[in-house]
């Protein structure tokens, strides 16, 4: 609008201008050189206007005659460059989409196009891999470390190369220098927190894993969950090294740190029993059970008092399981005491609801063995239970939520794909609270069992 508003002014005063000219006659004269020229002012007007356009032409040929040269290198350079960037986007998508041949010929094309090498580094180390060329990829990676503006991204390509390789050295050499350069990146500080934990610098993880909790780089009960396991091989390294205080100081840390980790709870009840405090690992693991019954707590809670006679101890777990009676773990844990105190007819029913709840699992058919053997001594009907038991499911493992492989005891690092603090338990018993939960029926206390108790 503002130009065609320029337009109509620039008009409008030739208009005039014209007009003026044309209402005031006069005479032009010029003399030079004995020649005389005369003319009329509106004719000297118009020549003047047209010497002027062509001094402008002029001007402007002569500027093309002499930067044409360099504007038609430049518009090539452009040219290239846009071509380049086009091919470096279409190459970071066949990287995204796994097509490494297309990658590496749109990486290829990159190169030759563009002038800065920095842009394609990062393609051609990418490209590489997917062809599986691990030595180009790091070649492609150690360069991008020689130039600031690519050095984090190559830390990170030969920092992902080592772990894959194996090489936990080279890899946590790595996650350091990329971490001084940029303190506090999230995926590095959890990088970090698995490789030294891997290599069991167990001090280390924990200022780690303190950092990454400062910068909420993790959720609060996975940083709970991993506190607890470090404070637990802590405890270990302390009971080597012959440190008895420190390993039950650690311990109870690591059972205070994750209430609902079922192996600290049964380490530290342990170290308490060890220590002479049997009321205090007893509370602490009565106190576990209330949150998650495991198999481990309730073993390690009837441990405590080994020395007691099976009556007395199934008068312990009764106790121990009575907030919990539809839990397919209380049904199971009093099972076993009641065939433990030898009352097979009191321990039948409730080895029967343990079968409703979670199906023939391994210990199922353990318990029915017993109660068979028990009630009718070597009968066909043990040898049939008995014979199940290779065969049948356990009734829950520790799996890895990384990798999903399963294992019969909690270690810190996954046995397959070596993930730190991934296992977690999951059993039949589980899925069995999550159904409509079997009736267990009321403790047995109108049976000899209890009367003897």
């Amino acid at each position: 609008m503002i130009r065609l508003i320029f337009l109509v002014l620039v008009v409008l005063a030739l208009g005039i201008g014209a007009a003026w000219l044309a209402e005031a006659p006069g005479r032009l004269a010029l003399d030079w050189h004995g020649y005389r020229i005369e003319t009329s002012a509106a004719a000297a007007a118009v020549l003047a206007l047209a010497f002027a356009f062509a001094m402008a032409l002029l001007y402007r040929f002569w500027l093309f005659v002499r930067q044409g040269p360099s504007a038609f290198g430049a518009a090539r350079r452009e040219t290239r460059r846009r071509k380049g960037y086009l091919a470096l986007t279409r190459g970071m998508l066949a990287v995204a989409s796994g097509d490494g041949r297309a990658a590496r010929r749109l990486s290829a094309m990159a190169e030759r196009l563009l002038e800065d090498r920095a842009p394609t580094l990062l393609l051609t180390a990418q490209a590489a891999e997917l062809a599986g060329e691990q030595v180009q990829a790091e070649r492609a990676y150690r360069e991008m470390l020689e130039r600031p503006e690519t050095e984090f991204l190559g830390l990170r390509g030969l920092l992902t190369a080592a772990v894959r390789s194996g090489d936990r050295k080279a890899a946590l050499d790595y996650a350091r220098r990329a971490e001084a350069l940029r303190p506090g990146t999230e995926w590095l500080l959890r990088e970090r927190l698995a490789l030294e934990a891997a290599a069991g610098d167990w001090e280390a993880a924990a200022d780690t894993l303190e950092r990454g909790a400062k910068r909420r780089a993790l959720p609060e009960e996975v940083t709970q969950h991993q506190r607890a396991v470090i404070a637990l091989q802590r405890a270990g390294q302390a009971d080597a090294e012959g440190l008895e205080r420190d390993a039950l100081d650690w311990a109870v840390k690591a059972a205070k740190a994750d209430p609902g980790f079922a192996a600290a709870q049964v380490e530290a009840a342990r170290r308490l029993q060890a220590a002479g405090r049997v009321r205090k690992a007893a509370r602490l693991l009565a106190a576990a059970w209330s949150r998650a019954p495991h198999p481990e707590i309730g073993r390690a809670y009837l441990e405590l008092y080994g020395s007691e006679e099976p009556k007395r101890r199934w008068l312990r777990a009764e106790e121990l399981v009575a907030g919990q009676l539809d839990h397919p773990e209380s049904k199971a844990l009093l099972a076993e005491a009641t065939v433990a105190a030898g009352d097979a007819k009191a321990a039948r029913p409730l080895v029967l609801a343990l079968k409703a709840a979670e199906g023939e699992t391994a210990r199922v058919c353990r318990l029915m063995a017993s109660v068979e053997r028990a009630e009718w001594g070597d009968s066909q009907a043990a040898h049939d239970w008995a014979a199940k038991v290779p065969k049948a499911p356990e009734a829950g493992q520790w799996v890895c939520g990384a990798c999903g492989h399963g294992a019969s005891q909690w270690r810190p690092h996954c046995p397959n794909c070596q993930a730190f603090a991934r296992l977690v338990w999951r059993g039949r018993a589980e899925e069995a609270r999550n159904a409509a939960p079997a009736a267990i029926p009321a403790p047995p206390h109108s049976s000899s069992l209890a009367e003897s108790a």
